[in-house]
C-alpha cells in the first residue's frame, strides 16, 4: 500500500473542495442580478472545479490510473458522437446568432427565397426570428418555418430594405 499517494489524494480533494466553495461564494456576490443564465454559469464553473479535482485525485492513485485513462477515452468518443448528432442544431444556432448580429432582415420584412431545398422558391413576410428558425408567412397565408442554416446558405431578396441615400 502506497500511503503517500492516498495522503496526496485526500489533500487534493480537500483543496478542490475549498477552492470550489471559495469560487461559489465569490460568484454569489451580487455582481449582477441573479438571473437564470448567471446562476447556470456559476454552477457550471463550480462543477468544472469539482470534476477537475476529481480527475487529479483519480490520477494520483496508481490503482485507478488505468481505469481513468479508459474513462477519459470513452468520454472523448461520446463527445464526438454527440457532436456529430447535434451538428444541425449547432449550425442553426450559429446561423441564428449571425442573423441577430448582422440583421439581414427583420420582422415585417418581405423576403423572396430562391431554391430552398429543391423548392421553386416563394415570397413572404417575416413573422418571427429566433436562434433556431425563422417563420415566414407566404402569400397563400401559409406559415413556413425555415431553419436558420438554410437562410444563411440561400440567396434571398429583401424587398423592404431601403437605401439610406
Amino acid at each position: 500500500m502506497n500511503y503517500p499517494s492516498y495522503i496526496t489524494s485526500i489533500a487534493i480533494f480537500l483543496i478542490t473542495y475549498l477552492i470550489a466553495r471559495l469560487v461559489n461564494n465569490i460568484l454569489k456576490q451580487p455582481i449582477q442580478s441573479e438571473s437564470h443564465f448567471y446562476s447556470f454559469n456559476r454552477r457550471l464553473i463550480v462543477m468544472s472545479i469539482y470534476i477537475t479535482g476529481l480527475m487529479f485525485v483519480i490520477f494520483s492513485i496508481p490503482a485507478l490510473k488505468g481505469w481513468a485513462v479508459s474513462l477519459m477515452a470513452s468520454v472523448g468518443i461520446l463527445a464526438l458522437v454527440i457532436g456529430f448528432a447535434a451538428k444541425d442544431i449547432f449550425a442553426n444556432l450559429i446561423a441564428g446568432i449571425f442573423i441577430a448580429i448582422f440583421k439581414p432582415f427583420k420582422i415585417g420584412d418581405t423576403l423572396s427565397y430562391e431554391n430552398i431545398k429543391g423548392a421553386d422558391g416563394f415570397t413572404g413576410i417575416v413573422e418571427d426570428i429566433n436562434l433556431r428558425h425563422t417563420v415566414v408567412k407566404t402569400q397563400e397565408n401559409n406559415r413556413v418555418i425555415i431553419p436558420n442554416s438554410n437562410l444563411t446558405a440561400t440567396d434571398l431578396i429583401n424587398h423592404t430594405i431601403e437605401d439610406q441615400r
